[in-house]
């Protein structure tokens, strides 16, 4: 523990094990593994009911694509990773050196 914890401690109360504190050694903003679990099984099933709703509900289509079963899926999932790898492409173009504001 640094001096900047001890110090918040001491003006903030103990938080401890036994004093309404989180003694799971995840700080407390934090979201643990049981609850991360649950809301990534939400966050699946309610994508997989989506998709099995897409294949029952007819759709008023504009475009020949949207005539095919899970189009929106795949296209949020190429449309997300399409996003990822411009993001690290980017990245590799803007990207300073460590000490680029200390330099002078």
């Amino acid at each position: 523990m640094n001096r900047r914890d001890s110090e918040h401690r001491d003006a903030h109360g103990s938080h401890g094990a036994g004093h309404g504190g989180h003694d799971d050694g995840h700080p407390p903003s934090s979201v643990g593994p049981k609850a991360t679990r649950i809301i990534l099984g939400a966050f699946f099933l309610v994508s997989a009911g989506l998709l099995v709703a897409d294949f029952f509900v007819d759709r008023y289509i504009e475009h020949p694509w949207e005539n095919l079963k899970g189009f929106y899926p795949l296209w949020g999932l190429f449309g997300v990773a399409g996003l990822i790898l411009a993001a690290k492409g980017l990245r590799r173009i803007v990207m300073r050196s460590e000490d680029y504001y200390d330099a002078d």
